[in-house]
């Protein structure tokens, strides 16, 4: 179990020499699937492993008991594209690029294609590498990541304030024409994306792509960067944000968008364990920059940590 704050380029590392020492200790040759979940703005208190007094997080709490908890690194940035190109690559953002900001609805660049994701690496062991998520490092052709060594995509190309969805329109879409879409490998499938079908999508779409390669016995990297629980058309001073917003219908709270991910975080270990490949998996949660405090009471805690943004 790794906190928010788990140094990306570290994280990199780590999840190579687990894998592959997994893999030189095992007395057969099989080679272990690897899972990767990965949080969007979640605070160091925002789980009931590391304090949080309402959070219900037995899944991912789970992980904590029953592997290693390291709770003392940093994220090696403070958003969400660069945050994720050090995830992927292993490199600090200066040298991908993908610094300071992050990749908005109308960007023309992205992650570059020539540059050697975990996904590459894991194809070049004869993996099958999949992404259920959030991308948002690149939303043209050229920058989806079935073109960075994912085999299949289902998610957003983006956060989930980076366009407008139903009953929430964002501040700077006035025209309304900038709506979030679900993407499915190379193509929109749905626009705006219907939010409330958000975690069930993917948590089928996870399963079923564990379920498919245990059956061929084939290995696999899932890698799940959560759209939770980054807000709906924040910044707070919007005028529309006059309440807290991670649902599409209604009002619901940060709470319920933590147990939410959980949940799926659930439906993603159940999966293992049904398809006989739980104790064949190295499973690693994350998150990718901590809470966005700018948000005041409807942002996550950052616990005894000093820095915000």
């Amino acid at each position: 179990m790794i906190d928010h704050g788990a140094c990306e380029n570290m994280l990199f590392t780590l999840l190579l020499f687990a894998t592959y020492a997994t893999v030189c200790l095992a007395i057969e040759t099989s080679k272990p699937n690897v899972v990767i979940l990965f949080a969007d703005n979640l605070g160091y208190n925002d789980i009931s492993l590391f304090g949080s007094p309402t959070a219900r997080t037995p899944n991912i709490d789970s992980l904590g008991f029953q592997g290693v908890k390291l709770n003392n690194w940093n994220s090696v940035a403070h958003l969400c594209s660069a945050s994720r190109a050090a995830l992927l690559t292993g490199k600090y953002p200066i040298r991908t690029g993908v610094y300071p900001g992050v990749f908005k609805p109308d960007s023309v660049y992205g992650l570059l294609p020539n540059e050697t994701t975990v996904a590459k690496y894991f194809k070049e062991e004869g993996y099958a590498t999949s992404i259920v998520g959030k991308w948002h490092l690149g939303h043209r052709p050229d920058f989806l990541p079935t073109n960075q060594g994912f085999d299949e995509w289902l998610g957003v190309p983006y956060h989930m304030s980076g366009g407008s969805v139903d009953n929430h329109t964002c501040a700077f879409d006035a025209s309304e024409t900038m709506w979030l879409p679900l993407y499915q490998d190379e193509q929109i499938v749905q626009q705006p994306v219907r939010v409330q079908d958000l975690a069930s999508l993917y948590a089928t779409r996870a399963t079923d792509f564990i379920q498919r390669n245990a059956e061929t016995e084939t290995p696999f990297l899932l890698y799940l960067p959560f759209s939770h629980v980054h807000q709906l058309c924040a910044p707070h001073d919007s005028p529309e944000q006059q309440t807290c917003q991670w649902g599409a219908m209604g009002v619901t709270s940060f709470t319920d968008a933590v147990d939410e991910m959980d949940w799926i975080a659930g439906q993603v270990l159940q999966a293992l364990e049904d398809s006989g490949v739980a104790n064949d998996t190295f499973v690693l949660f994350t998150s990718d920059n901590g809470p966005w405090v700018a948000e005041q009471s409807c942002s996550g805690s950052k616990g005894p940590f000093e820095g915000q943004w």
